[in-house]
C-alpha cells in the first residue's frame, strides 16, 4: 500500500487475495475476497491481523464492495451454479439476499450510488448481453433499468452520478484491463467515449461530482483529452438542477435497514448496534 508520491504506508503481506473493497469514509480497513474465494476477509490498517468475516459458509465469493457509510458490505457469491447478491454488516453479519440470478446470468460490477439508497449492479446474461440495474435499498422490490449492451459486451465497471436522475451513466466497457474504455452515456442513451480513441486502455473510478468523472489510464492516454473531447463532455454534462436528488446526511440509516440489529465496525472500533 503507497501513499500518492510513492511513500509505502503498509509493507506487502504474503497472501494473495480476490477482489477487494477500501473502507468508507475514513480509508482504515481492507475488505476482501480469499484466493481460493471461499471467504470473505478483513484487513485493519493498523494491524496486521486478518479476519474472516464469511457472512455465508458453502459458496465462493465473486466480489465485494463498501458502503459510502461504512457500517455494511454488499458481495456476490455463488452456489451451485447459481449467484446472488448479498448484503450484511460490515462484520458479516446478519446477511440478506438481495437478488438472485437465473440459470447463465453472472454479476459483475457492484457499487452503490455516492448517497448509498441505491445499489448499482452489471449482470451477464445467458445469451451474452449485459444490463446494469440500481436496486434502491429502501424498497427492494424496485429495480431500476440503466442500460442495456448488445451481445458480447462486458461491463467491467458502473457508477451513477451523485444526482441519481438516471440521465448519465459512467462506466467501463472490456473484458480486462488490458482492453477496457470508460465511456459516459447521455441522456440520449448513446454512450461517449471519454478517452480519445487509440489512446489506450482506460477505467472510469467513479464520479467526483455530479460533473466530472474520475478516470483511470496510463499517462500516454491522458495527452489532448481536453482539447479532443472538452466540448463533447460540455454538451453531456450539465450541473445538476433545481428538483435533482443530492448526496444527502442521512444516508446511513437508509442503506442499512436491512442490517439493522446486526454488530457494525467503525473500521477498527468495537461493535455498535445501529
Amino acid at each position: 500500500m503507497e501513499a500518492i508520491g510513492g511513500q509505502t504506508l503498509q509493507a506487502p503481506l504474503d497472501i494473495q487475495t480476490g477482489p477487494s473493497a477500501w473502507g468508507h469514509p475514513t480509508g482504515t480497513a481492507v475488505a476482501f475476497v480469499s484466493a481460493d474465494g471461499t471467504e470473505l476477509d478483513k484487513r485493519y490498517l493498523d494491524q496486521k491481523r486478518i479476519v474472516d468475516i464469511s457472512p455465508l459458509r458453502g459458496v465462493s465469493y465473486l466480489s465485494v464492495t463498501y458502503h459510502p457509510s461504512g457500517l455494511a458490505l454488499a458481495f456476490v457469491a455463488e452456489r451451485e451454479g447459481r449467484q446472488s447478491i448479498w448484503l450484511s454488516s460490515n462484520l458479516g453479519e446478519d446477511p440478506k439476499r438481495l437478488v438472485f440470478s437465473k440459470v447463465g446470468t453472472e454479476f459483475g460490477s457492484l457499487e452503490f450510488s455516492a448517497d448509498g439508497r441505491s445499489l448499482v449492479y452489471a449482470a451477464q446474461h445467458a445469451d451474452g448481453h449485459p444490463e446494469v440495474l440500481a436496486l434502491d435499498l429502501a424498497n427492494r422490490s424496485f429495480i431500476r433499468w440503466l442500460w442495456r449492451g448488445q451481445p458480447g459486451q462486458h461491463v467491467l465497471s458502473a457508477f451513477q452520478p451523485p444526482s441519481r436522475t438516471g440521465r448519465f451513466l459512467a462506466l467501463t466497457l472490456g473484458t480486462s484491463c488490458d482492453d477496457g474504455a470508460a465511456m459516459v452515456r447521455g441522456p440520449d442513451r448513446k454512450l461517449i467515449p471519454i478517452l480519445p480513441d487509440g489512446s489506450g486502455p482506460s477505467r472510469v473510478l467513479g464520479w467526483l461530482d455530479g460533473t466530472h468523472v474520475l478516470v483511470g489510464a496510463v499517462a500516454d492516454a491522458l495527452s489532448g483529452v481536453l482539447r479532443e473531447r472538452g466540448d463533447a463532455a460540455r454538451s453531456l454534462i450539465r450541473r445538476p438542477e433545481h428538483g435533482d436528488d443530492v448526496v444527502g446526511g442521512h444516508h446511513d440509516r437508509i442503506a442499512l435497514e436491512q442490517a439493522r440489529g446486526a454488530g457494525v465496525d467503525h473500521d477498527g472500533g468495537g461493535p455498535v448496534r445501529l
